[in-house]
């Protein structure tokens, strides 16, 4: 695995261990699981959700809520 992917991992593992919320840390266990298998989708999830930071001025608009800093 090559760094990008293996920090990317990391941050969702460190989410996921804090994560109080059962249903999102199972789908993130789920999700951390695939990319770690070499499922490209899951990889590319993982990271839209904890790539970057998180942008704000969203003008009270919501988006999704799924596990991930970026969700």
């Amino acid at each position: 695995m090559d760094k990008n992917l293996l920090d990317l991992l990391d941050r969702a593992c460190r989410w996921a261990v804090q994560d109080p919320d059962a249903e999102t840390r199972a789908e993130l266990a789920a999700l951390i699981g695939h990319a770690e298998g070499g499922d490209a989708q899951a990889r590319h999830t993982l990271a839209a959700r904890f790539d970057g930071r998180l942008q704000f001025g969203t003008a009270g608009l919501r988006g999704r809520l799924q596990a991930g800093r970026r969700a």
